[in-house]
């Protein structure tokens, strides 16, 4: 986010990292219980459950990744309010 004039106000913020890590465990553990419930009822065969364990973990991996490179940056100018953020973000000010 690129602003000109005189800046008054500047502020990044980043998801706390001990959050984010319980928020992406309990993501992780709650489908896989699911998946290890059904192979002890035996409606589940151990293909199925390697297989389902690598699709979640392939999709929380880039999902936590995302999070964890993400900052919220907020800035005030004359000109106005400027609010952006993500991991892919330009350089600022």
């Amino acid at each position: 986010m690129k602003q000109e004039g005189s800046i008054f106000f500047h502020e990044e913020q980043q998801f706390k990292r001990s959050w984010l890590i319980v928020l992406v465990l309990v993501a992780m553990f709650i489908p896989i219980g699911i998946l290890v419930s059904g192979l002890t009822k035996e409606k589940l065969n151990p293909q199925e459950l390697v297989l389902s364990l690598i699709a979640i973990v392939a999709v929380e991996i880039p999902i936590f990744t995302y999070f964890y490179l993400s900052k919220l940056e907020t800035i005030v100018t004359v000109e106005g309010l400027a609010i952006g953020g993500g991991p892919c973000r330009g350089n600022t000010a």
